[in-house]
């Protein structure tokens, strides 16, 4: 009865399975008070589990937390007792699909602001499935005013960037932004580029560890010039020293001439800059 009316449920790294994605999905329906919720690091919740807490989701109108990174909700696999993943039946991947779609009608109904959905191998089709909660308005349902999406360690790769940046287009409450380790080209930064021109008050746009290259960097310095309020972009763990110097001249010019004028951190580490880069 305890957990009924608890406005924070962090059930982060509880080993949680299938089964206990059934108990809570009655325990989360059942919630009114329910303000943040956490799974993330429960490798063996698969999307069998999610789904009926997903569905609950719905009827948490206050909620505004929620953490689903590091589950097997897309995986399609569970960790065996010696740590390596076990493949589960093929079949499974309707059901991630139809738990994406279920989540994305579940978060129109609360006030999410802060989500995270990371380490779950997310590609673009499933952030097509799931960024309908933020980018589009169905049955009366408004989207969500996200202020943080945390997207990192997923595969959406450039064609997933892009979806994500047109998706976001017009959610002027965005603040951070991280979507580090996803496979993100140069094609892929320049779409997020854009962003950096649509979103008034990120202040946060992680990219790091991803396969950012020169070009990249060139359109990412474009998107500086409106942004007005980023004060911290993390271009780390990228090739951005790979493919000549026209990234890095474009960037450091743009700084030099006024763009980005809140820019606190330009994090460049682990990016293959050699000692002329760097000056």
């Amino acid at each position: 009865l305890e957990l009924l009316h608890a406005p924070m449920l962090p059930l982060g790294r509880r080993n949680l399975t299938v089964e206990d994605g059934y108990a809570l999905g009655f325990v989360v329906g059942n919630a009114t008070q329910l303000r943040a919720l956490s799974l993330a690091h429960n490798p063996s919740l698969t999307a069998d589990g999610v789904l009926p807490i997903a569905a609950a989701i719905a009827q948490c109108p206050h909620l505004s937390e929620l953490d689903l990174s590091d589950t097997a909700m897309l995986r399609g696999e569970t960790m065996t007792g010696d740590g390596s993943p076990h493949r589960l039946h093929p079949q499974l991947d309707r059901l991630e699909v139809r738990c994406l779609s279920v989540l994305s009608d579940s978060l129109r109904k609360t006030k999410v602001t802060s989500l995270a959905v990371g380490g779950v191998g997310m590609g673009a089709r499933e952030l097509h499935l799931l960024a309908p909660a933020w980018s589009a308005v169905a049955y009366g349902d408004a989207p969500l005013r996200l202020s943080h999406l945390r997207l990192g360690h997923n595969k959406l790769g450039d064609d997933g960037a892009a979806e994500l940046a047109r998706s976001l287009a017009r959610v002027g409450s965005l603040t951070v932004l991280d979507l580090q380790a996803n496979r993100i080209g140069c094609a892929g930064a320049a779409a997020l580029a854009a962003l950096l021109e649509t979103s008034p008050r990120l202040h946060v746009l992680s990219l790091r560890a991803n396969r950012v290259s020169s070009t990249g960097a060139a359109a990412l310095a474009q998107g500086c010039l409106l942004a007005e309020r980023i004060s911290w972009l993390d271009l780390g763990l990228n090739p951005v020293g790979v493919g000549g110097d026209a990234g890095l001249r474009r960037l450091s010019t743009c700084l030099a001439t006024g763009a980005a004028p809140r820019l606190e951190r330009l994090s460049l580490d682990g990016s293959g800059l050699a000692a002329r880069h760097r000056q």
